[in-house]
């Protein structure tokens, strides 16, 4: 009876340390890093993330700007009317849409290569737009869809 429980109180502590050294990558490091909003010089609260073609990280955040994080630095982008970030998609040439509180629209690169906001609910009756939220952005391969409540737009 003493050797069974041996051997069982030997198996266990096997499998325990088996567990423990698998949550931990070589450097003996956890994979996860929590950014705190100092870093990135924002608002605490992130309604969304995606990553673009280049490997980039983009953030939808509540101080109405979209972070950009290349793994080095942070950058924000401010949108027109700079309201919470409520949802991000990209397309397969790396254009990031996104939709927010009473508008929606994507980054593009300016002249000199940096992603700067376009609003694409320019031509839209401001009426019908500031009283809507933009909860999902969907891109596919002819254009991107934009949804609030029961309504969706989609553009070319």
């Amino acid at each position: 009876m003493l050797r069974i429980f041996q051997y069982s109180l030997f198996l266990i502590l096997q499998l325990l340390a088996f567990s423990l050294t698998a949550q931990v990558n070589k450097e003996g490091y956890s994979f996860i890093y929590n950014y705190s909003p100092k870093e990135y010089k924002s608002s605490n609260e992130n309604w969304c993330s995606i990553i673009n073609k280049n490997g980039l990280l983009y953030i939808g955040n509540t101080s109405g700007s979209v972070l950009e994080y290349d793994g080095v630095e942070w950058r924000k982008i401010k949108t027109k009317k700079e309201k919470i970030i409520y949802s991000l998609a990209n397309d397969s040439s790396g254009i990031v849409y996104l939709g927010s509180e009473s508008d929606f629209g994507r980054l593009i690169p300016d002249n000199e290569g940096k992603l700067k906001y376009q609003s694409l609910s320019a031509n839209i009756i401001d009426s019908i737009i500031n009283q809507q939220t933009f909860w999902k952005t969907y891109v596919g391969k002819t254009g991107s869809l934009f949804l609030f409540a029961k309504i969706c737009l989609y553009f070319l």
